[in-house]
């Protein structure tokens, strides 16, 4: 069986080369200011995949840093792409959660879906630990790093196996809609996982 493949228009082909240059200089960048970034959500999926089978609306981005303020952390982040891309950026502030602070930017015609999660230590170690909103520290691992691939761009990925997990509670037990693009993707990966010996269909 093959992956179920979306075609998508010059437009939308133009755009997500654009989020993959974007992902590409994230992922560089962020090691040099001693911070981890690992996609997930759909280009995730993709990057296991090692094509693009669908259009993308954002890119969901994990971002993991020892600095305890989230919104100036990420900006100056995304502050040393910027003047290379000349891009110009607005955000949307949804605020602190107990595990994470989530941040919507627009770079263009790009829309970044970032949880910057504060690490007490480095964590670029196996080691997580997670500083909550309550200043807890959560003592969690990082799996075995992963990392997709789509043309020449090399990314870390959340585990798609927790990606899929994820997919399906959301819908399943929260009840989130059945969207068609989220329905492709619980396919291609339950296909790919299952053609690799990982989960049992």
């Amino acid at each position: 069986m093959s992956l179920i493949k979306q075609k998508l228009s010059s437009d939308q082909e133009k755009k997500t080369n654009g989020d993959l240059q974007l992902i590409d200089k994230l992922t560089k960048v962020a090691r040099d200011y001693g911070m981890r970034v690992i996609i997930s959500g759909g280009y995730a999926v993709d990057g296991f995949f090692g094509e693009i089978t669908r259009y993308h609306n954002d890119i969901d981005i994990q971002i993991y840093g020892t600095k305890e303020s989230a919104e100036e952390t990420v900006e100056r982040l995304l502050d040393s792409i910027a003047p290379a891309s000349g891009w110009e950026y607005i955000t949307e502030d949804k605020g602190r959660k107990e595990y994470y602070y989530n941040l919507v930017y627009k770079f263009g015609v790009s829309t970044l879906d970032i949880y910057y999660l504060q690490t007490k230590t480095s964590p670029m170690i196996n080691e997580k630990f997670i500083v909550k909103s309550d200043g807890i520290v959560d003592q969690q691992e990082f799996g075995e790093p992963i990392f997709g691939k789509i043309g020449g761009t090399t990314f870390e990925i959340q585990n798609p196996e927790w990606e899929l997990k994820d997919k399906i509670y959301k819908r399943e037990d929260r009840g989130e809609p059945k969207r068609q693009e989220h329905e492709q993707d619980i396919k291609n990966l339950k296909l790919m996982l299952s053609e690799k010996g990982n989960v049992e269909i």
